[in-house]
């Protein structure tokens, strides 16, 4: 058996030529079972505690980096002992910046605009990997033309009075908040998903433990 990658140059490039088939990719490079990423069928105990430490730990990295550099004129060394002496708990309850409605406000226009944005500003459409179960998933890539419109419209707001972007600089510690709040968020939103109404069932893949 040989392990066949589809990367999207290639597809992108298979795409402007014909149209691209998953019956059609399988003819063209191998007759073979086509092997792909995430096949793996049981996880051990020590790999769901990595993927909770990942969750916990990663957002106190981000918070840590964030308090030196408001608190501790950016000396992690600093930072680090306050947190020893303080302990792990009270620092962190301490120094974790809450979030504000108009924060809040302005993050959920940013991600509806690039939502927008990202629906609308003309791309061209590639296809991914493989993914287990044989679907191909087709993107727009338009991720630079949106990046440009975005600076060009946070610019005009700015210009014109309708939003002062030093704004996100002085509340820079409750964005940090929000920002790991919407990522915990959109991956349980993902995971109620993926049990509730799959896109496609035939490639979900399930631990059968509660804690992974």
């Amino acid at each position: 058996m040989s392990d066949i990658t589809i990367t999207n140059s290639n597809v992108c490039a298979s795409a402007r030529k014909r149209p691209f088939t998953i019956q059609g990719a399988i003819d063209e490079r191998s007759q073979d079972k086509i092997t792909v990423w995430g096949r793996k069928g049981t996880t051990s105990a020590l790999g769901g505690v990595a993927c909770l430490a990942m969750m916990v730990v990663c957002p106190m990295i981000t918070i840590f980096w964030w308090t030196s550099l408001s608190h501790y004129d950016g000396s992690l060394y600093h930072a680090g002992v306050s947190m020893v002496k303080t302990g792990l708990i009270p620092f962190f309850i301490q120094n974790t910046p809450g979030t504000t409605l108009p924060v809040v406000t302005v993050y959920a226009c940013w991600t509806l605009s690039h939502v927008i944005l990202y629906s609308f500003l003309p791309g061209t459409r590639c296809k991914g990997q493989l993914t287990p179960a044989g679907n191909l998933l087709e993107y727009k890539i338009n991720g630079f033309l949106a990046c440009i419109v975005s600076l060009l419209l946070a610019g005009a707001l700015h210009y014109y009075g309708l939003f002062d972007l030093a704004f996100v600089a002085q509340n820079w510690g409750s964005f940090v908040c929000l920002f790991n709040i919407y990522g915990l968020l959109l991956a349980l939103v993902f995971y109620i998903k993926a049990h509730v109404s799959p896109t496609h069932p035939e490639d979900r893949k399930f631990s059968g433990e509660n804690y992974k």
